[in-house]
């Protein structure tokens, strides 16, 4: 038998399985309401809470994702070219912001 067939169709579940679950989850486990404020709404001091843009969240976890599956392949001792772009500092310091 092709495995074509089966492929397409483990698919096509897991993406209504993903769809209806992830709304029931979001509606009676998680009680998710886009009326409530967030943190950063409301402690908003301009330096530790501030509020943004999702796609910078996405952009921070898919670098920080990057970043570890880089530092676990050194680890492990495989081939990595990328290391020394992930190997700076754990956060930038900006003078006169009274981090360090």
């Amino acid at each position: 038998m092709n495995a074509l067939p089966l492929i397409l169709f483990f698919l096509a579940v897991t993406a209504i399985t993903y769809r209806y679950y992830s709304a029931f989850l979001a509606a009676k486990v998680m009680a998710l309401d886009d009326s409530r404020v967030t943190s950063a709404h409301r402690f908003n001091d301009g330096q530790n809470y501030v509020p943004t843009n999702k796609w910078v969240m996405v952009c921070v976890v898919v670098t920080l994702t990057a970043s570890e599956r880089a530092w676990m392949r050194a680890i492990r001792g495989e081939n990595v070219t990328f290391i020394a772009a992930t190997a700076g500092p754990a956060h930038l310091h900006i003078p006169g912001s009274g981090c360090c």
